[in-house]
């Protein structure tokens, strides 16, 4: 396969689960929560007018941001796409609140939070009865022997 070859299938296809993945979870690192400013983001580093989904996104367009985003160590790297009014549309900038995003959540913060939902919402799980298939316990032997 050439490189154009593999640049139009790649334009044709969507996005695959994993890249999906990969840029929601960089997405989270680097504290884009709020979806209308995290798809107003992605689309400014594709040069793209917008984004109605990362559904929308193909296969070529979502390494490229894949490949962005690792390469991000915070937000502050990222454009700044103004503080989004009610209808979608950039509104006028707040110094403060992009200040108080520019921190991030390191990996590290988000999959704790993501562990302590799930604790919260499903348990330690039910108990494991022991299983008999595996060899007996050893016998102790008598102190006389």
């Amino acid at each position: 396969m050439t490189r154009d070859e593999w640049n139009a299938y790649a334009a044709s296809v969507p996005l695959t689960p994993p890249q999906r993945g990969a840029i929601l979870g960089h997405c989270a690192r680097l504290g884009l929560v709020d979806r209308r400013e995290r798809l107003a983001v992605l689309a400014e580093l594709l040069n793209y007018d917008g984004l109605e989904s990362t559904a929308d996104l193909t296969l070529g367009d979502a390494g490229r941001l894949v490949n962005i985003l690792e390469h991000t160590h915070d937000r502050a790297e990222l454009p700044d796409v103004g503080q989004l009014d009610g209808d979608g549309q950039d509104g006028e900038h707040d110094a403060g609140t992009t200040a108080a995003n520019a921190g991030g959540v390191s990996l590290a913060d988000a999959l704790m939070q993501i562990a302590v939902m799930l604790w919260q919402l499903f348990g330690p799980g039910p108990e494991q009865p022991k299983s008999t298939d595996g060899p007996p316990a050893p016998e102790e032997k008598a102190s006389g022997d």
